[in-house]
């Protein structure tokens, strides 16, 4: 990392100025119950600290070490500050910039509390995407997927869970918090009933069933963990596609799209078959043709204003009757020598 190549992660150990009765450093620091100076590594805690402590230690850090023996606080400060300035795109500079305003004109300013910042910016997002994917988990339904493919599904479901996990907090590699729903063993035995084919909804009942017993004493865990339920679904969806009967999951509408479904035809205006009138065999009949045509395009007018009558074509250009015929000569627009 940059900031422990460069030796600049000193003032990311926030520490915790005493102050006076009117709220100003003394310069000493807070200790804890063992009467030891209270740090906090900013990496690991920024979510337990707020803006306030993260810019109360970057004023420490300014004020109060010796200039002329640790000069490199105020200037690590303001490397880390530029570094992380660069180093982001701009709008979520521009959302910093927002946050660090009230902080503008004290000595707080510094790398500590820009990365605090954009930590919480980013959570924030984060927070988002998670609680979208955890919504989505819980609306699955195998027939979203076109044949009610199981292997499609159980693709959906790995990457989701990849992300959730990808997203969860961790402190020295340990998980301090799961994205991962606790009862996600038994959404998606309870998702692998919903496919139009009774023998693999079978499975998962029976098991639902068997699990409800044991979670009495187990709790969640008794439905098993997501791997082992989604390798159950793809071993099941595979044997039921090589054998006999094959696999009868249905094709439903909800899976169209703009691309995939079919175009309506309407009647034919020759016939009135179901079918175009480039496509009917019966003797095309003109007439017949072109009045289907007015009535059908009298209709669709009618639809959009309605309450208003259709106009026939041959009562078109009656209210023009009193304007006077047009000239076909053109204008000549040559200016007049004698003007």
């Amino acid at each position: 990392m940059h900031f422990k190549r460069y030796d600049v992660l000193d003032v990311f150990t926030i520490v915790f100025p005493s102050k006076n009765a009117i709220g100003e450093q003394t310069g000493q620091l807070g200790t804890d119950n063992f009467n030891v100076t209270k740090t906090v590594f900013l990496f690991d805690r920024y979510a337990e600290l707020t803006a306030d402590q993260v810019a109360e230690s970057c004023k420490w850090y300014t004020r109060w070490p010796d200039a002329t023996t640790s000069p490199w606080f105020s200037e690590n400060l303001s490397l880390s500050y530029d570094y992380l300035c660069n180093h982001m795109t701009p709008q979520l500079w521009g959302k910093v910039l927002e946050d660090l305003l009230p902080y503008r004109d004290t000595q707080g300013m510094g790398g500590p509390l820009v990365f605090f910042f954009v930590m919480k910016r980013l959570q924030v997002n984060s927070q988002l995407v998670v609680e979208t994917i955890q919504g989505q988990l819980r609306t699955l339904c195998i027939d979203q997927y076109e044949g009610e493919s199981v292997d499609d599904l159980v693709s959906h479901i790995k990457v989701m869970l990849t992300r959730l996990k990808s997203l969860e907090k961790r402190i020295d590699g340990r998980v301090v918090s799961s994205n991962v729903p606790h009862d996600i063993g038994k959404t998606l035995i309870s998702l692998f009933q919903t496919s139009s084919d009774p023998k693999f909804n079978e499975v998962f009942y029976n098991k639902e069933i068997n699990a409800y017993e044991q979670a009495l004493t187990q709790g969640d865990a008794a439905y098993g963990s997501p791997d082992m339920i989604l390798d159950l679904a793809t071993s099941i969806y595979q044997n039921c596609m090589v054998s006999k009967e094959g696999w009868t999951g249905q094709f439903h509408k909800v899976n169209e799209t703009a691309f995939s479904a079919q175009k309506a035809v309407g009647p034919c205006l020759n016939c009135g078959g179901k079918h175009s009138v480039t496509a009917c065999t019966e003797p095309i009949n003109k007439e017949r043709v072109a009045q289907n045509k007015r009535k059908f395009f009298d209709e669709k007018k009618a639809q959009k204003n309605p309450g208003k009558k259709g106009r026939s074509r041959l009562g078109a250009g009656v209210q023009f009757e009193h304007l006077p015929v047009p000239s076909n000569r053109k204008k000549n627009r040559a200016k007049d020598s004698k003007l």
